[in-house]
């Protein structure tokens, strides 16, 4: 089984993916991401992608290859082809994800790992504001919206599933909703358990005094 997921940046893409190649997928990670930590862009079309029995692909809005000279609906809605299941991931809470957005612009920018416990407190007040100002509040709101827009070209427009449902504290809802994706070879039960919000890496506003 061919398994495509496509998100929003910090909308628990990355999560999700090695979730399910604990269950013993091929993962390949935003392949058209040159700009990844210790990644190359890949070339497209990808040439493993028909090389496993189950392997799971990870993209994030806008992210298509450099060869692609048209915009990223068109390329994604050819790349969708390829899949025998699509998973579309957001979230509600915009103020909770807009934080987490600035959080990843600044461990990006300042060569940090991305993938780490965080608080609000470590992301500079200067650092935050100048992303404000240069207009990171309506960059998120128009990937949103594209996101959105690209569902309804492909009849997927209903098909959003949130972060706050899949990684909230009903247990029971996120795993209705990974059965609701009947993915060969993959157990529910230890998957829901691999995305439980124990393991989420922001940790709320300050730190705890021990």
């Amino acid at each position: 089984m061919r398994v495509l997921i496509l998100g929003l940046p910090r909308s628990g893409t990355t999560s999700l993916i090695k979730g399910i190649k604990a269950e013993g997928y091929h993962d390949i990670i935003e392949p058209f991401n040159g700009g990844l930590q210790n990644a190359v862009e890949r070339e497209y079309p990808l040439r493993d992608l028909f090389d496993y029995k189950n392997v799971v692909v990870k993209n994030t809005t806008y992210q298509k290859p450099q060869s692609w000279k048209s915009d990223w609906h068109s390329f994604s809605i050819e790349f969708m082809e390829n899949f025998d299941k699509m998973i579309f991931l957001d979230r509600r809470e915009f103020e909770v994800h807009f934080n987490s957005t600035v959080n990843l612009w600044y461990r990006v920018l300042n060569k940090g790992t991305t993938m780490q416990p965080w608080i609000d407190e470590d992301i500079p007040k200067d650092f935050r504001n100048g992303y404000v100002i240069g207009g990171g509040v309506e960059k998120l709101h128009k990937a949103k919206e594209s996101l959105r827009d690209l569902l309804v070209k492909v009849g997927h427009k209903d098909n959003i599933v949130y972060y706050e449902d899949l990684y909230g504290q009903d247990r029971n809802k996120s795993l209705e909703i990974i059965k609701s994706w009947e993915l060969d070879n993959i157990n529910p039960d230890s998957l829901n358990e691999f995305l439980h919000p124990s393991k989420k890496l922001y940790r709320g506003e300050k730190r705890q005094l021990l």
